[in-house]
């Protein structure tokens, strides 16, 4: 479109007039696309959860009325709604993508990792629905911003994976080795002194096991006590490490949800658009090369 910018609304009624040729073939083959989108959740997800859970599946289209959507799982409700035009009938995240690539059979759209895992597992649908030749889905820049001269370059990829487990271990080197060592002492012979007894069974047994436990607990909060006065320290002589963890990965999650372009170009100023194109360019030959990089941009303290 040149420089025009092109903005859509999927609650648009022309949107969903236009959209109903795939809600046809939708309900005329929801049993195989459910057990497609299923089946390909699985193999993604190993022992874990897949990107889309198995009762979203099973709702891939919704029923609105006033702007409201409702769920349902009756195919008669659906082509009811279908055979009124179309317009009450919305997708769910099951057909969001294959309805964009239904109606404007994109040549390539940039995702996001959890973009990228959501539409793997919708792939089988491509052939299932009809749809235009696949999309090139292809992986967006992922920057962490990150002060300059805090954390050393061989660090670098574990602090910002993981942020507290870095301060908390540059916390644990400021523990005495003393106490570390006396504390796993006692843990050890508190172990082995009540764990003989634990196994004499009977209400000796019982309560021998319940006196470790409790001791155990008792022996993690002096950890913890170690560990807060280890991290007062460590922030008396390094302030700017008290919300670092936040700072990369705000309520635990990719920096990016928590911090916008314009807060980097404030950081950068006027070198924000050069260091943003050189990452760009690092991000291609990364992805020419067939690996997906995080890069991290060191702005100034």
């Amino acid at each position: 479109f040149g420089d025009e910018l092109v903005i859509l609304d999927a609650r648009w009624p022309e949107l969903r007039r236009a959209a109903r040729p795939l809600w046809e073939r939708y309900l005329e083959r929801h049993e195989a696309v459910t057990a497609a989108v299923r089946a390909r959740g699985a193999e993604l997800a190993g022992d874990g959860e897949p990107p889309i859970a198995d009762d979203a599946v099973e709702h891939a289209l919704f029923v609105v009325h006033d702007r409201r959507r409702a769920e349902t799982a009756d195919l008669a409700a659906l082509r009811g709604e279908l055979a009124r035009g179309g317009e009450g009938l919305a997708p769910s995240v099951v057909l969001r993508a294959p309805l964009q690539d239904f109606l404007f059979a994109p040549a390539a759209q940039l995702v996001g990792r959890g973009e990228a895992a959501y539409l793997a597992q919708l792939a089988p649908l491509g052939d299932l629905l009809d749809l235009p030749c696949p999309v090139a889905r292809i992986s967006r820049l992922h920057l962490t911003v990150l002060p300059a001269g805090l954390v050393e370059a061989s660090a670098l990829a574990g602090a910002v994976h993981d942020p507290e487990a870095w301060v908390g271990e540059r916390a644990a080197a400021r523990v005495a080795d003393e106490a570390e060592a006396r504390l796993r002492a006692a843990s050890e012979a508190v172990g082995e002194a009540l764990g003989s007894l634990g196994r004499s069974g009977g209400d000796v047994g019982q309560l021998a096991d319940s006196a470790a436990r409790k001791i155990d607990h008792q022996l993690s909060r002096v950890r913890d006590a170690l560990d807060r006065r280890a991290r007062r320290a460590l922030y008396a002589e390094h302030p700017e490490l008290r919300h670092l963890p936040e700072f990369l990965r705000p309520r635990r999650r990719p920096q990016d949800r928590g911090i916008s372009g314009e807060g980097i170009a404030c950081l950068l100023g006027d070198t924000f658009a050069d260091a943003v194109l050189e990452a760009a360019d690092t991000h291609l030959e990364h992805l020419a090369s067939g690996t997906v990089p995080h890069l991290v941009l060191e702005v100034p303290a």
